[in-house]
């Protein structure tokens, strides 16, 4: 199996419950003199070996440059207002397209020693969302120790998006979806204020 189609399934048996092959191509293939048809290929190879499943869906997913609000404990409470608006902004600016959707099988966690489970279908755009938090921390070298929500046991109670390592700390991820009300934002940064947190 060729690096790059190792590193797709690690990453969906691991730190992703779905990506799209947009998605794939970018972060993995990126080098490649056709990074699309490339990804698509190694999707089939993953697909034909029962390692993952691929679906063509409508979905939109937003465009991660950085965190919408960076927060550390003693810090003054961020402006939550600004914070909703600006999330509304990007999500009208995420248009619904067709994208073929890839995750693992039961089959690709057992052989990668994962704990994604699969995406809810209401969860889908939020989910590639937080893939995409995950590839853009990547590519900057920043993903380590990425713990995803699932990865975290159900008996946990309050369990973020996911969680990473910056500086010796554990820093919380939180995705803000589409339609997350000013009121939903405060909830959730009222959940993990106790630590370093980063709104997406």
């Amino acid at each position: 199996m060729p690096p790059e189609t190792r590193q797709t399934i690690e990453t969906l048996a691991r730190h992703s419950r779905v990506l799209t092959v947009r998605q794939i191509a970018k972060a993995f293939f990126g080098t490649r003199r056709d990074p699309l048809d490339c990804a698509r290929r190694g999707v089939r190879t993953l697909v034909r070996h029962k390692l993952a499943v691929a679906d063509s869906l409508s979905l939109g997913v937003v465009a991660v440059e950085g965190p919408l609000c960076r927060y550390r404990p003693g810090d003054m409470k961020p402006n939550l207002a600004a914070v909703s608006w600006r999330n509304q902004q990007r999500w009208r600016a995420a248009l619904a397209r067709q994208a073929v959707c890839v995750r693992a099988t039961e089959n690709g966690l057992a052989t990668f020693g994962g704990a994604c489970r699969p995406p809810r279908p209401r969860e889908l755009e939020h989910d590639a969302s937080v893939g995409a938090v995950y590839l853009r921390l990547l590519a900057e070298g920043r993903a380590d120790a990425w713990r995803h929500e699932d990865a975290f046991p159900p008996q946990a109670g309050e369990r973020p998006d996911a969680t990473y390592e910056r500086e010796g700390e554990t820093v919380t991820v939180e995705v803000l979806g589409r339609g997350y009300t000013r009121q939903k934002i405060e909830s959730v940064w009222r959940a993990y204020r106790e630590g370093p947190l980063e709104l997406w």
